[in-house]
């Protein structure tokens, strides 16, 4: 496993035990203690599914974690997890390393995604 990889879920982990601190019930994310979240499929036929970092039943949050190396190819699962948290009431929110801020945001505006808050790290 790269150090890149294990940041990233050491990340996810991190987050997911501060939702749960503070507790948010149904907490689920992509690393080692939790029960995986459930993928999500986009509307269509040819809809693409993507299974995002953490998810979280009350407060209903979908959380993708990205890094330097990922951000530039989340744009599929960003659209998918944005509509998703549009047409079930959720709260959207992408955690990325405080020095890509600008960049995560510069990307949410030109695929003209609204509904998104962000988490620095």
């Amino acid at each position: 496993m790269s150090d890149q990889s294990k940041d990233h879920n050491a990340v996810i982990i991190e987050i997911a035990n501060r939702l749960k601190q503070r507790k948010c019930r149904g907490v689920r994310a992509a690393g080692a203690g939790f029960e995986t979240p459930e993928k999500i499929t986009a509307s269509g036929e040819a809809g693409q599914s993507f299974v995002p970092d953490i998810t979280s039943q009350v407060p209903s949050y979908i959380i993708a974690v990205e890094d330097s190396g990922s951000l530039n190819k989340a744009g599929a699962a960003w659209s998918v997890f944005s509509a998703h948290a549009r047409k079930t009431f959720r709260e959207f929110i992408v955690a990325v390393p405080r020095s890509c801020g600008e960049e995560a945001r510069a990307k949410a505006k030109e695929m003209k995604i609204r509904n998104v808050k962000f988490l620095w790290y």
